[in-house]
C-alpha cells in the first residue's frame, strides 16, 4: 500500500468537503483516518459533521483526538466553536478558559471569553479582556476583536466608538457582512443615509442569503427616497 495514500485521501476530502460534497467527503477522510490518524482530517471530518448537522457525532469524534493528543489547543478549540454550535455556552466558556491556562495568549479563547463577559451584562470586563488581546496577529482575529467590541461600544452608548470599531473590522476584513450591516445601521441612524446604503449593498453582496441585510434594504428603499 502507498504509504501516501491516507495524504491523497485527505486531500480527496478536503476537495469535496469545499465543493459542498459533504457525503462523498466523508468517506474518503474516514479512509484516510484509518490509514493514519492526521490531525487535520479529525478537523475535517468535524466540519463534515456538522454540515450534516450531526455536532454530537463531531464531538465524539473529537474527543477522540483529545484523548490521544490532550494538549493540542486546536482539538480542544473545535470542542469549543462545537459547544457553540450546540447552544452549551457555559460549557464552551469553560472549555476557552481551559484553553488560556493551557496557552495564556491564546487570542481565540480570550476574544471569547470577553464576548460571554459582553453578554452578561459586565462590559467593564470584557473590555479588559479585549484590551488584552493588543497583540493579535492574523487579519481575521482583529477583525473579530473589533466586531466584538462594537457591541461592547453599543452597550455602553457610544455609538461613535462603535463606528469606529465596525471601521477597523473593515481595514482587516473589507468583506464582512455582518460588520458592514451593522455600520449600515449606525450610519443611518446618524443621517447619512446614502452612506448607509451603500454599506448595505457591498454587505448584501458578502452575505447573499442574509434575510436582516434584505430586511434593512427593504426598509430603506419603503421609507427613504434613494
Amino acid at each position: 500500500m502507498n504509504c501516501d495514500e491516507w495524504w491523497w485521501q485527505q486531500q480527496l476530502g478536503r476537495c469535496l468537503l469545499a465543493m459542498h460534497y459533504t457525503r462523498k467527503a466523508e468517506t474518503h477522510l474516514h479512509h484516510s483516518l484509518n490509514l493514519f490518524p492526521h490531525p487535520d482530517t479529525y478537523l475535517l471530518l468535524s466540519r463534515v459533521y456538522q454540515r450534516l448537522k450531526q455536532p454530537q457525532r463531531a464531538m465524539d469524534l473529537i474527543q477522540k483526538a483529545v484523548d490521544r493528543h490532550p494538549f493540542d489547543i486546536s482539538f480542544r478549540l473545535e470542542q469549543g466553536h462545537l459547544l457553540d454550535y450546540m447552544g452549551k455556552q457555559e460549557e464552551g466558556v469553560q472549555m476557552y478558559r481551559l484553553i488560556s491556562r493551557l496557552n495564556p495568549i491564546n487570542v481565540e479563547a480570550l476574544a471569547c471569553i470577553a464576548l460571554n463577559y459582553f453578554y452578561d451584562n459586565n462590559p467593564e470586563m470584557a473590555l479588559m479582556y479585549y484590551r488584552a488581546l493588543a497583540s493579535a496577529e492574523t487579519a481575521d482575529q482583529k477583525a473579530d476583536i473589533w466586531y466584538n467590541l462594537s457591541f461592547v461600544a453599543i452597550t455602553t452608548g457610544d455609538f461613535h466608538l462603535a463606528k469606529r470599531c465596525l471601521k477597523l473590522c473593515l481595514t482587516s476584513d473589507a468583506q464582512n457582512g455582518a460588520a458592514l450591516n451593522n455600520l449600515a445601521v449606525l450610519t443611518a441612524q446618524m443621517g447619512d443615509i446614502l452612506k448607509a446604503k451603500s454599506y448595505l449593498t457591498a454587505a448584501k453582496e458578502s452575505l447573499h442569503n442574509s434575510q436582516e441585510i434584505e430586511n434593512n434594504l427593504k426598509y430603506m428603499e419603503e421609507h427613504y427616497k434613494l
